[in-house]
């Protein structure tokens, strides 16, 4: 299965590609589903589909709104079927697909670029959109978890082609797709889980539209995106509220590390205990995202049940290694220079899980 790119340039360019392409004859359907790979046939479900004759957007499979790869995550029970199916929710595709081109009623044409939806990372979709961008666009991302798009119109600077490169003082910030049918919204909108919270039924804008003025080269169309948001901060008056407690947790725990067997399968079953007493205790679901007041309520009581157990959760994060082969600096702290490094990560640790940071925009 080879991975292909595209570089159309025109919306005509587009058409042709649809049209040209056979729909891929499948064992049991036939070519009834009408479905068109972009690039190689092995890897149906990367696919071009036409919303309609003004409209055609380039998949890379299973985002919301696809009916020919649907998205793994809307199936419900079909008691009449006896068995699970996808639902959209009335999910248009145009709406998360990757890369959408589209011809105005003026004959203006333009294309509409869609990071992914959710928090998440997708290799798959950030592939799509660096192999099938138009001419003059493309795809930036250098491992910051931000994603961008560069204009291609002009531009010396040596890594001005390089998708890894720095962020360029022209480049569009691609914000994440934090926007759902309302349905999907509403079944999920009183849910605490951190894989939900996310969610809202309205445009958050964050999909980048561009006005073709001639081959190869773009213009945003002024309107469409969001800024780049602020980066998170440490709220010091609260995290000063805590310092004397945070403090004296460390004393202790370093002190109580040595004896403690850290391991992936008892670090695992302390921090489980951990959560699910605190999700126990308030009617959640055991696994709902973690709650910096839980974490300052350990800090204000010396002698509180879980204690060790959010000190063990600290610790796990230290090691170094995968799985079975994971090793545990904090156990053997020699220099000064070891100690420096475990209170960094310890005061990195706190700021996260006791909510001292403000996250920003």
């Amino acid at each position: 299965m080879a991975l292909t790119y595209s570089s159309f340039q025109t919306f005509e360019d587009v058409v042709k590609h649809y049209e040209n392409t056979k729909p891929i004859k499948e064992k049991e359907l036939g070519t009834s589903r009408n479905v068109r790979p972009i690039g190689d046939r092995a890897r149906k479900w990367e696919t071009i589909q036409k919303i309609s004759r003004n409209c055609y957007a380039i998949t890379g499979g299973h985002e919301r709104g696809n009916e020919l790869f649907p998205y793994w995550g809307n199936m419900e029970y079909d008691e009449d079927l006896g068995k699970y199916v996808h639902v959209t929710h009335g999910a248009k595709l145009e709406d998360y697909a990757p890369i959408v081109w589209r011809k105005r009623k003026d004959g203006t044409v333009t294309v509409t670029i869609n990071n992914v939806t959710g928090i998440h990372y997708s290799i798959s979709h950030y592939s799509m959109l660096y192999r099938h961008t138009p001419k003059g666009i493309l795809f930036v991302h250098n491992g910051s978890g931000k994603q961008y798009i560069r204009l291609l119109n002009s531009g010396t600077n040596p890594d001005y082609r390089c998708p890894f490169s720095k962020p360029q003082a022209n480049d569009y910030y691609l914000a994440k797709n934090k926007t759902v049918p309302r349905a999907e919204w509403v079944k999920h909108k009183d849910s605490d889980a951190k894989w939900y919270t996310w969610q809202r039924p309205t445009d958050d804008n964050s999909a980048l539209t561009f006005i073709q003025r001639s081959i190869g080269v773009w213009e945003h169309d002024g309107i469409s995106g969001r800024s780049l948001p602020k980066g998170p901060k440490v709220n010091k008056e609260l995290k000063a509220k805590f310092k004397p407690a945070v403090d004296k947790l460390f004393e202790w725990g370093m002190t109580m590390t040595p004896l403690l067997p850290l391991e992936f399968e008892y670090n695992r079953e302390k921090i489980n205990e951990m959560h699910h007493y605190f999700c126990g205790r308030e009617g959640l679901d055991n696994w709902s995202a973690w709650k910096p007041e839980w974490a300052r309520e350990v800090l204000k009581d010396e002698n509180h049940p879980y204690r060790l157990n959010f000190w063990i959760m600290f610790a796990a994060s230290t090691h170094d290694g995968w799985y079975l082969n994971q090793t545990y600096t904090i156990k053997e702290v020699q220099t000064k220079d070891d100690l420096r490094k475990i209170r960094a990560r310890y005061n990195s640790f706190m700021n996260n899980n006791a909510g001292f940071m403000n996250k920003g925009e």
